[in-house]
């Protein structure tokens, strides 16, 4: 005589393993970083610049709102501040050292409620970079670097990301006048050094 299972023990037995598989993915997820989570643009503010000029420069990060980042100067020793480095630069351009915005101070579960230098949403630093006197008219002046920035969620830090940066600044033909750009991403507080 065969015993015949009742349909719940059969749904049952299909239902539990999968609840377990989703539960044991979301747990893992809930540990894997939020992906791409900075994205970073750098804004010059004229569309040309004269050999020897020099140009501000924005440099906006945009955070992912599952995430905060370090500071550019964390309170821990351990914690990875947001960091902004350049390659060598090309022969006669001078750049200044960027200005990062103030920090806000937050508390999270890995803090145990002490409250830490963050960057969140949408952030601008700033900086100079010099022209140099003997660049090529109609040209461009290049230099790359690195933004290294470490996010956190409320309860868990991941390694930190790196994004390639790179700062173009176009020289004027002779007698090509230079107009302001990106205006908006330079107010407040972000005049020449």
């Amino acid at each position: 005589m065969t015993s015949r299972r009742s349909p719940f023990a059969l749904l049952l037995r299909t239902l539990v393993p999968a609840a377990l598989l989703a539960a044991a993915a979301s747990g893992a997820s809930a540990q894997e970083p939020p992906g791409d989570y900075v994205s970073v643009k750098v804004y010059a503010d004229r569309d040309v610049y004269q050999p020897g000029d020099t140009a501000r420069v924005a440099v906006e990060l945009r955070i992912d709102p599952r995430v905060h980042v370090n500071s550019d100067s964390p309170k821990d020793e351990f914690a990875i501040p947001t960091a902004l480095s350049w390659d060598e630069p090309p022969a006669g351009v001078a750049l200044s050292a960027v200005r990062w915005p103030k920090a806000e101070w937050k508390a999270f579960e890995f803090t145990d409620g002490e409250k830490i230098p963050v960057f969140e949403g949408k952030v601008r630093a700033y900086l100079t970079a010099t022209v140099p006197k003997d660049a090529e008219r109609g040209g461009t002046v290049k230099v790359t670097g690195t933004l290294k920035a470490q996010g956190c969620t409320h309860s868990a830090c991941y390694a930190p990301q790196k994004d390639s940066v790179t700062l173009k600044l176009r020289v004027a033909e002779e007698g090509e006048e230079s107009l302001p750009v990106n205006e908006s991403k330079f107010e407040g507080g972000a005049a020449a050094q």
